[in-house]
């Protein structure tokens, strides 16, 4: 690394070390077990609550996921999903920092791309739209159709 770069590194952020220790010895770990936490809920989700809503007469189904939906606003679940986008936002400065390697920027654009904005961006909506409806309702087993083919 040229000396200048490393003069100005130090500058800007004097308390990162860049041997892994101090600030990315907690924020590797951190953010890998957040992730990890988010993943195993993402697939528990997409390979059994998913199918089984599809196996579950509409109107049922849509009760359940309206139920689920409520659920999972709570203050654990909001801290973990949105704790781990803030980490990988620190993982992404630092990485632009050099203290963590670009597999970590790599690894902190999957999850804010790939499940963190595709939650918000896609299945939020598609929750809003389904609380709204009424399971008892003539369309209620289109609509339950319908939210169910926009997770696969």
């Amino acid at each position: 690394m040229p000396a200048e770069l490393r003069r100005k590194r130090a500058k800007v952020a004097p308390d990162v070390k860049l041997s892994g220790t101090g600030t990315t010895s907690v924020l590797l770990p951190a953010t890998t077990l957040a992730t990890g936490l988010m993943a195993g809920f993402f697939f528990a989700y997409s390979f059994s609550v998913v199918p089984g809503l599809a196996e579950t007469a509409p109107d049922a189904a849509m009760a359940a996921m309206q139920g689920v939906n409520r659920a999972v606003r709570n203050p654990v679940f909001g801290a973990v999903f949105f704790g781990t986008a803030a980490l990988c936002g620190l993982v992404l400065a630092a990485t632009a920092l050099g203290a963590v390697p670009w597999v970590g920027a790599a690894a902190a654009g999957v999850y804010l791309g790939g499940a963190f904005a595709v939650t918000v961006l896609v299945n939020v909506p598609l929750n809003a739209t389904l609380a709204a409806a009424d399971s008892a309702a003539p369309g209620a087993a289109a609509a339950m159709g319908r939210y169910l083919s926009g997770w696969g």
